[in-house]
């Protein structure tokens, strides 16, 4: 019988492994190439992560280039490009200082408003806003407790204006030990967003693991 990690299984184990694991500036620059380079090999070109981001996200921006964003687990800043396209303001929430510290270098020459917040891996009480037009998360999901991410739709849920959007990627078939996927179904992810009364707008396997769940603040609340 294969072992398990409990890393994957367990939510404090899970949290202790997320800040070890990406919470070194140097391993982030030598190791991972920033997000682009995994275990030695280079997976990605900024050019998959804007076809990625054109796929998945650009039709649920509603041609819009003005929006509050908040980028939830933003790691290095990989995904963190894309969304700048569509930004008035952006905010970045991490639970590694490290991150923030290199996002903060990556993109303070940007002429967009930024806010950078450090959180304990499981809350979101520190941000200070409540009117996100998008809360977007990329390739960070995926490696989180399903009982954190349920946390975090809760906490966010009232954090978008109605209409906004969560995009949430996540592990959407279950636990894996590739790639250290956890127990996240999209199931679940629908079951979440339903206890807040979130609208499922969408959801969709980007690869033959991973999904991206995009849910909704109604407009005008459900009945």
């Amino acid at each position: 019988m294969t072992k398990v990690r409990p890393s994957i299984t367990n939510v404090q184990a899970n949290v202790e492994m997320n800040r070890h694991r990406w919470g070194d500036a140097e391993e982030w620059s030598r190791r991972d190439a920033l997000g682009y380079q995994w275990d030695g090999g280079v997976v990605q070109r900024p050019a998959n992560i804007a076809w990625l981001a054109d796929r998945f996200l650009r039709e649920h921006t509603n041609n819009r280039y003005n929006l509050k964003i908040l980028e939830l687990a933003c790691g290095a800043g990989r995904f963190s490009v894309e969304l700048m396209r569509y930004a008035k303001e952006i905010d970045f929430l991490d639970m590694n200082q490290a991150c923030l510290t290199i996002c903060r270098s990556r993109f303070q020459q940007i002429p967009i408003k930024q806010r950078y917040y450090c959180n304990d891996g499981l809350s979101c009480d520190m941000l200070e806003s409540l009117d996100y037009d998008l809360i977007a998360s990329f390739d960070s999901l995926v490696h989180v407790h399903p009982d954190i991410v349920h946390g975090y739709v809760r906490q966010l849920a009232d954090r978008i204006v109605p209409g906004g959007i969560l995009w949430l990627d996540h592990s959407g078939k279950g636990m894996r030990e590739q790639g250290h996927r956890t127990d996240m179904t999209l199931e679940k992810m629908a079951e979440f967003a339903q206890g807040v009364g979130l609208e499922i707008v969408k959801q969709t396997f980007r690869n033959d693991h991973d999904c991206i769940s995009v849910l909704r603040r109604p407009v005008t609340p459900n009945a």
